[in-house]
């Protein structure tokens, strides 16, 4: 059965509370160009894909994955930006309200686009993230890797973090 095909996925597919935009993924074929970068092919593998957007709602980039690999992901160009739920991101962070973070955009989708993925691991992420009260992390390993994330950049952060379970 393909991703798309699972009912928890179909449910999945709405519109995101905070994001503003539709949260739909959409089967595609790629090929890799071994950069962490992706590019549509008919003889490719069968791949999920998500649109990611900036903050302002405009369409950046694309993110996909293989079915059986949630966990590792390319995107179509890979420049432009680091978080999947910028726009819910900003709004916590202009609110001091809390935000989850969700391990893979996967996980994400199947929570309705509410919250954020950190999609690139290798940026200062202190400044997206500071002024948000408390990030609930959906698993005690996210939770690990974004305290070390924000270790490594030696944070001013004054956000709480926690696993959310």
């Amino acid at each position: 059965m393909s991703i798309a095909t699972k009912p928890a996925t179909a449910q999945a597919i709405t519109r995101a509370a905070r994001d503003k935009v539709m949260v739909a993924e959409f089967p595609c074929r790629i090929s890799f160009n071994g950069d962490g970068t992706y590019r549509p092919s008919p003889d490719g593998e069968q791949a999920s894909a998500l649109p990611v957007y900036d903050r302002l709602d405009r369409l950046v980039d694309l993110v996909a994955w293989l079915p059986d690999r949630p966990t590792v992901w390319y995107f179509r160009h890979g420049d432009e930006i680091s978080i999947l739920g910028s726009r819910g991101l900003a709004v916590a962070k202009y609110f001091g309200d809390a935000i989850k973070l969700y391990a893979t955009p996967h996980r994400w989708l199947l929570a309705g686009g509410d919250g954020a993925v950190i999609l690139k691991w290798d940026v200062d992420h202190r400044e997206l993230f500071d002024g948000v009260a408390r990030v609930e992390c959906d698993c005690p390993a996210l939770e690990t890797r974004f305290r070390g994330s924000l270790r490594r950049w030696e944070p001013l952060l004054t956000s709480e973090i926690r696993h959310a379970a």
